[in-house]
């Protein structure tokens, strides 16, 4: 009798498609980008995947900073205070 109870190592909901792209956060990978300070990016989406932009969410300490850029960015706040 199979066991379904088996756990899968690296087998997710997340995929790849010619027209979409679906991540679930059991794929996200945190890490800090150049100029971040006291805040961490997970990246969705960027020219390696074809895009000509670069997608990722900013996760914020208290006294975290982006740092400067010459690109166009967005912001979407959840909660808190922002000083732009």
């Amino acid at each position: 009798m199979p066991n379904r109870e088996l756990n899968h190592f690296g087998r997710t909901r997340s995929s790849q498609q010619p027209n979409h792209l679906l991540l679930t956060p059991d794929t996200f990978v945190r890490t800090p980008l150049p100029g971040m300070k006291h805040c961490t990016a997970i990246v969705h989406t960027g020219t390696a995947l074809g895009t000509g932009f670069t997608q990722y969410t900013a996760e914020f300490e208290g006294d975290g900073e982006l740092g400067p850029t010459s690109f166009e960015r967005f912001v979407y706040m959840i909660e808190g205070q922002l000083s732009i």
